[in-house]
């Protein structure tokens, strides 16, 4: 999982302990908060078939509005290495709607054109 060390609202926050990520939730505290899910995640082929069954369960019982998050987050109740790099500061953002794109043109964009250069 790619995380940002700082806080933003309404994004799925991360705890995290040594070299992995523990728990993923969008109502961690502030003060649990180890960093800030931005959406991007890896999975080794190894464990690919164990997600996707996981992702089918919940098709299957009409969850369709959960959250993957919900199904790494039992794979790593269940052991599995979860693990994280960090976006060391550098700009992102996530874009569902408007405002968000707003956001980015605003405050993303820039930051990416200067690094451009």
């Amino acid at each position: 999982m790619i995380v940002d060390p700082l806080w933003r609202d309404e994004t799925m926050k991360v705890v995290i302990e040594g070299d992995r990520v523990l728990r993923m939730n969008k109502k961690i505290s502030r003060e649990e908060f180890s960093g800030t899910y931005i959406g991007i995640t890896i999975f080794h082929c190894a464990i690919q078939e164990r997600f996707f069954g996981r992702m089918n369960d919940r098709i299957s019982k009409g969850q369709v509005n959960v959250f993957f998050n919900a199904a790494v987050q039992e794979l790593a109740d269940e052991g599995v290495h979860v693990g994280f790099t960090s976006t060391d500061g550098l700009p992102w953002a996530e874009i569902d709607d408007p405002l968000d794109l707003t956001f980015a043109q605003q405050s993303v964009f820039p930051q990416l054109a200067a690094r451009a250069f």
